[in-house]
């Protein structure tokens, strides 16, 4: 395509493009222009935008897109073009040298300035299902045995797709600002300040709440390791060595905390096929046909907290450098998790005959150990240590990042970074961890309300964010998520449905007391 040197900016043969740099959109209103049969979308870019100068791309090539000499994409219809290394101009006419096919990536699958690394995917998946899995699992068919399998099943399918949906806007979110941008700071470009002290405030609360459970059973889990070794220690010292071990691989970054997470989840999974191979022989399909439907929609709230991966998506997309891979690795990292659940409610609701009496995770193992003697016992404490840990490098690991750009700038030196993480684990261990020695249980009941804060934290929060910037601050990027404003105010319906489920559950709970 040759380029008139009156236009400074050209691009491909009927195409529209936007340019983007610095995480700013700087693209004005397109105009076509006719060139004999040809038509040339013309970009009129503002005075910021740092050099004169692309690349043009024939229509008849691998790629359609364009490129500045300073690295930043232009994008056309549905491709882009990309560039790490600034490029000068071959003429005097402003016209760039041209990139060749290979770099050339779809527009969803690469953030500005990141490389894709389709060998973590792995790592990735087994963060997500491993931060998912927690040692709850064992106790959830308390929760749902009044529905049935068939509803509860259902219930969490519906549970994990509604999850896996506000997790792809929390990808769109953070493509738009740039690879490592936190929640923190996607809620005060969108929502402004009164948005990012909400999310302050939930985020805060909602994983102390958590990381105080994982260190408070964690210890105990700790505790019978020294006993067979014939030490006997105090409670808080259990605490001191569950936290300080695995504290240690979350400050070390993502890659450690990636591989050990990938041990542990491998030890728990087998540790549940012991389980679930124990159960699966007394599985009796007349039980598992028994549903109460309408039953169904009281545990949708343990359900929701089931599903809740959320808090590391910012920080797995610089990881991943792609958010195509990430939205695969939410996928099967999530599906995983589903998977065990049903199986789960399979074993437990099909083998316990008067599992309507079941009131605690503790009657669940009773009734393993008399099926299957002290392996269960063991399998079931085995199952749920390396659960637990999981978990905690999971929900460790994004707060860290969340705290990190909360206090400290986000362009810090490789010293500074270090310095920032070390203090931003301590500011996210120290109150989890002291209360989790003085008392354990304090927080328990403000757990039972996890799923209500997570609901809006990561249900409404990320749908009014997507909302704001699409419609209202119109971000010019084509939407990520397809469905346009229904599917965003179906989101924000549903979860609102539910919270408002869980407020009368528990009113009419307290009425009956």
């Amino acid at each position: 395509m040759a380029a008139s040197s009156a236009l400074p900016f050209t691009a491909t043969f009927g195409q529209r493009c936007v340019g983007k740099w610095a995480g700013v959109d700087h693209g004005e209103r397109t105009k076509e222009l006719a060139s004999g049969s040809n038509k040339l979308a013309v970009i009129a870019v503002s005075q910021a935008f740092p050099a004169p100068c692309i690349s043009a791309f024939p229509n008849n090539g691998a790629c359609h897109g364009c490129i500045s000499p300073r690295g930043t994409r232009f994008r056309c219809g549905s491709m882009t073009a990309s560039s790490t290394s600034p490029q000068e101009p071959s003429s005097d006419n402003g016209i760039c040298p041209t990139i060749s096919d290979d770099e050339c990536l779809n527009v969803e699958d690469k953030g500005e300035g990141m490389q894709p690394h389709p060998e973590r995917f792995v790592g990735a998946v087994a963060l997500i299902a491993g931060g998912t899995i927690g040692a709850g699992i064992i106790a959830l068919p308390v929760k749902t045995v009044a529905a049935g399998f068939l509803p509860s099943t259902v219930g969490l399918t519906c549970c994990w797709a509604f999850m896996v949906l506000t997790s792809c806007y929390l990808i769109e979110l953070s493509g738009w600002y740039g690879s490592g941008t936190n929640f923190v700071t996607i809620a005060e470009r969108t929502l402004g300040t009164v948005g990012k002290w909400t999310t302050v405030a939930l985020y805060c609360f909602i994983y102390c709440a958590t990381l105080t459970a994982y260190i408070a059973e964690g210890a105990k889990l700790v505790a019978p390791l020294f006993a067979f070794a014939g030490v006997s220690i105090p409670g808080w010292l259990s605490c001191v060595a569950f936290t300080v071990v695995f504290s240690a691989f979350v400050y070390a970054g993502t890659e450690p905390s990636d591989k050990l997470n990938s041990a542990c989840l491998a030890v728990a999974i087998v540790a549940y096929v012991f389980l679930v191979g124990i159960g699966v022989p007394g599985i009796s399909v007349s039980l598992l046909v028994r549903a109460d439907w309408l039953a169904a929609c009281t545990p949708l709230p343990i359900m929701i907290v089931a599903f809740t991966f959320h808090n590391m998506v910012p920080s797995l997309l610089p990881y991943l450098g792609s958010q195509r891979l990430l939205l695969r690795a939410i996928l099967v990292g999530s599906i995983i998790p589903l998977a065990l659940y049903t199986l789960w409610q399979a074993v437990i609701l099909g083998t316990i005959a008067n599992a309507a009496a079941l009131s605690s995770s503790e009657q669940i193992t009773l009734g393993l150990r008399q099926a299957a003697g002290p392996l269960a016992m063991a399998c079931v404490k085995v199952f749920s240590f390396f659960a637990i840990v999981t978990s905690f490098l999971g929900v460790a690991l994004g707060c860290v990042d969340f705290i990190s750009e909360l206090v400290f700038s986000s362009h810090k030196s490789e010293a500074q970074e270090s310095v920032a993480r070390g203090f931003s684990m301590a500011l996210m261990l120290a109150p989890a961890f002291i209360i989790a020695v003085l008392a354990p249980t304090a927080f328990l009941p403000a757990l039972e309300y996890s799923g209500t804060f997570r609901l809006i934290l990561f249900g409404i929060m990320p749908a009014l964010m997507v909302w704001r910037g699409r419609y209202i601050q119109t971000v010019k990027q084509p939407p990520w998520v397809k469905g346009g404003k229904g599917v965003i105010a179906l989101v924000m319906f549903v979860a609102i449905a539910i919270i408002a489920l869980e407020m009368c559950t528990k009113v009419m709970r307290f009425v009956a007391m």
